[in-house]
């Protein structure tokens, strides 16, 4: 049954992609800049590298919507007119990914090294922050302590909100599983499908699933303007940006989709920098358990805005 399931997620997913209250981004592509320049950190590695050359315009499997011009409707909330960056090493997702969320607020005084090098991505210990010098686990990528305490740092921004605890006690760990030294999730399993508890601690379940907790998280950030820079699974632990989020006018989760800006947007036959998923399938599997050390590895994000 799952495997049927699965399927047709699939199927809608694929749909969504090619929705037609988007329009496509081919006809427009070279008439707009809508990218982020930058420094080629490393001319053997990165996403830079694939330079278009997996594109396929006459796609079967995907279909190309104009994210960047997309604007909002009853079904759709998007942040509109977002610019991509696609990543110049093999270890910067989370630089890039915040990089793309500061020029979405119109902050454009860093670069993805400036970031990486703030936030100790891929550091060696033993280097003062040198990007690319990590050789033992626990250094590698960006981690989300590294993050936050760079980002919180910084003159003129300020963190809405985040997954990152500092301080914590025991009662804050997950006990058992898989899982089991990590700190607990900022949303419970039931979160995409109930509004909240009830007094006696039951999911309170609602017939639509844009009035669930973890949706109208996601939307209420999304109608600031404001991206949610996770850290999931895809590619075996990676940062993006949560940019959108669409309905498909339907009340249940199944056929939803998340919109994501992705600095490795190599796999669906159109390397603009965005990226669609299962909203549903996500969820499942928002954690990551190969680049960031317990406890930081089960539903980590950062929203990151302007300081007033």
């Amino acid at each position: 049954m799952k495997k049927i399931i699965f399927v047709m997620l699939s199927g809608l997913l694929l749909a969504s992609c090619a929705s037609p209250s988007l329009s496509s981004s081919l006809s427009s592509a070279a008439s707009q800049d809508k990218t982020i320049a930058g420094e080629d950190m490393d001319p053997n590695g990165g996403a830079d590298l694939y330079a278009r050359g997996g594109d396929h315009s006459d796609s079967p499997y995907y279909g190309h919507p104009d994210f960047f011009n997309a604007t909002s409707n009853d079904h759709l909330t998007i942040i509109s007119q977002f610019k991509t960056f696609q990543q110049t090493t093999e270890f910067t997702c989370g630089p890039a990914s915040i990089l793309m969320a500061l020029y979405n607020l119109g902050v454009t005084s860093y670069t993805e090294r400036s970031l990486a090098i703030g936030m100790k991505t891929s550091c060696d210990k033993q280097t003062n922050g040198i990007p690319g010098t990590a050789d033992e686990p626990g250094e590698y990528g960006t981690n989300i302590p590294n993050m936050v305490e760079f980002l919180s740092s910084q003159p003129g921004l300020k963190i809405e909100e985040t997954s990152y605890k500092k301080t914590y006690s025991e009662s804050d760990l997950i006990q058992t599983g898989a899982n089991q030294g990590d700190l607990k999730g900022t949303f419970a399993s039931w979160a995409p499908y109930a509004s909240g508890v009830d007094q006696n601690g039951e999911p309170i379940y609602v017939e639509d699933a844009k009035d669930s907790l973890w949706v109208k998280w996601i939307l209420n950030y999304l109608s600031k303007k404001l991206a949610i820079t996770i850290l999931w699974g895809d590619w075996d632990g990676h940062y993006q940006n949560i940019i959108g989020y669409d309905t498909m006018g339907t009340k249940g989760l199944g056929d939803d989709v998340l919109i994501l800006a992705d600095s490795y947007d190599t796999s669906d036959h159109w390397q603009d920098g965005y990226y669609c998923v299962s909203a549903e399938r996500f969820f499942s599997m928002w954690m990551d358990r190969n680049v960031v050390s317990k406890p930081y590895q089960v539903q980590q994000f950062v929203v990151l805005n302007k300081a007033n």
